[in-house]
């Protein structure tokens, strides 16, 4: 393992939790629903396509 990356990456994640738990207390509840929702979906999408395009391949 290469303990400089982790180092960096466990950096941006505590920065990033810190920054989203922020930022999801100012939105209100059905905004931040939305935001959810529309995130999941283009995850679901872009797993859906990568996984095709995988089997295509062999």
């Amino acid at each position: 393992m290469h303990y400089p990356v982790a180092a960096v990456l466990a950096l941006g994640a505590l920065a990033g939790s810190i920054c989203g738990a922020y930022i999801a207390n100012l939105l209100p509840e059905a905004i931040l629903r939305k935001v959810f929702s529309i995130f999941f979906v283009i995850m679901s999408i872009q797993l859906f396509w990568s996984s095709r395009k995988s089997r295509q391949k062999g």
